[in-house]
Protein backbone atom coordinates (compact mmCIF):
# COMPACT_ATOMS: atom_id res chain seq x y z
CA UNK A 1 0.00 0.00 0.00
CA UNK A 2 1.08 3.54 -0.71
CA UNK A 3 0.39 6.93 0.79
CA UNK A 4 -3.35 6.54 0.08
CA UNK A 5 -3.63 3.93 2.84
CA UNK A 6 -3.26 6.65 5.48
CA UNK A 7 -5.31 9.40 3.87
CA UNK A 8 -9.02 9.98 4.33
CA UNK A 9 -9.64 11.98 1.17
CA UNK A 10 -12.08 11.01 -1.58
CA UNK A 11 -9.15 10.77 -4.00
CA UNK A 12 -7.33 8.35 -1.70
CA UNK A 13 -10.53 6.31 -1.40
CA UNK A 14 -10.79 6.12 -5.19
CA UNK A 15 -7.16 4.99 -5.46
CA UNK A 16 -7.75 2.29 -2.84
CA UNK A 17 -10.83 1.06 -4.72
CA UNK A 18 -8.88 0.45 -7.92
CA UNK A 19 -6.10 -1.24 -5.98
CA UNK A 20 -2.99 0.87 -6.45
CA UNK A 21 -1.61 4.18 -7.63
CA UNK A 22 -0.39 2.46 -10.80
CA UNK A 23 -3.85 1.05 -11.58
CA UNK A 24 -5.38 4.45 -10.91
CA UNK A 25 -2.81 6.09 -13.19
CA UNK A 26 -3.76 3.70 -15.99
CA UNK A 27 -7.44 4.53 -15.43
CA UNK A 28 -6.86 8.26 -15.84
CA UNK A 29 -4.07 8.09 -18.42
CA UNK A 30 -1.42 9.65 -16.20
CA UNK A 31 1.78 8.43 -14.57
CA UNK A 32 1.92 6.83 -11.14
CA UNK A 33 4.24 9.67 -10.13
CA UNK A 34 1.55 12.22 -11.03
CA UNK A 35 -1.01 10.36 -8.93
CA UNK A 36 1.41 10.21 -6.01
CA UNK A 37 1.95 13.98 -6.33
CA UNK A 38 -1.78 14.67 -6.09
CA UNK A 39 -2.05 12.54 -2.97
CA UNK A 40 1.10 13.92 -1.35
CA UNK A 41 0.23 17.56 -2.00
CA UNK A 42 -3.51 17.14 -1.34
CA UNK A 43 -4.34 18.49 -4.79
CA UNK A 44 -7.65 17.92 -6.57
CA UNK A 45 -8.17 15.26 -9.19
CA UNK A 46 -7.82 16.48 -12.76
CA UNK A 47 -11.21 17.74 -13.92
CA UNK A 48 -11.10 15.70 -17.12
CA UNK A 49 -10.73 12.50 -15.08
CA UNK A 50 -13.58 12.96 -12.61
CA UNK A 51 -16.35 11.20 -14.52
CA UNK A 52 -14.21 8.17 -15.41
CA UNK A 53 -13.08 7.83 -11.80
CA UNK A 54 -16.65 8.13 -10.53
CA UNK A 55 -17.79 5.42 -12.95
CA UNK A 56 -14.93 3.07 -12.07
CA UNK A 57 -14.90 3.55 -8.30
CA UNK A 58 -18.29 4.78 -7.18
CA UNK A 59 -16.70 7.77 -5.45
CA UNK A 60 -18.99 10.62 -6.47
CA UNK A 61 -17.93 13.54 -8.61
CA UNK A 62 -19.24 15.84 -5.86
CA UNK A 63 -16.79 14.29 -3.40
CA UNK A 64 -13.90 14.23 -5.85
CA UNK A 65 -14.29 17.84 -7.04
CA UNK A 66 -16.70 19.83 -4.84
CA UNK A 67 -15.34 23.00 -6.44
CA UNK A 68 -16.86 21.91 -9.76
CA UNK A 69 -19.82 19.74 -8.70
CA UNK A 70 -22.09 20.73 -5.83
CA UNK A 71 -23.70 18.24 -3.48
CA UNK A 72 -27.46 18.01 -3.98
CA UNK A 73 -29.20 20.64 -1.90
CA UNK A 74 -26.04 22.69 -1.31
CA UNK A 75 -27.00 26.24 -2.18
CA UNK A 76 -24.53 27.93 0.13
CA UNK A 77 -22.23 28.95 -2.72
CA UNK A 78 -24.79 29.69 -5.38
CA UNK A 79 -24.93 33.29 -6.48
CA UNK A 80 -26.56 34.95 -9.41
CA UNK A 81 -24.28 37.30 -11.34
CA UNK A 82 -25.40 40.93 -11.21
CA UNK A 83 -26.11 41.03 -14.94
CA UNK A 84 -28.57 38.12 -14.59
CA UNK A 85 -30.51 39.41 -11.58
CA UNK A 86 -34.06 40.66 -12.18
CA UNK A 87 -34.39 44.42 -12.49
CA UNK A 88 -36.68 45.95 -9.87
Amino acid sequence: MGIEANLGTPLAEAVRKVGSQSAFARLVGKSQTSVYGLLRDNKPLWAESVLAVEAATGVSKEQLRPDIYRLAGDVSHQTVPANLRPVR
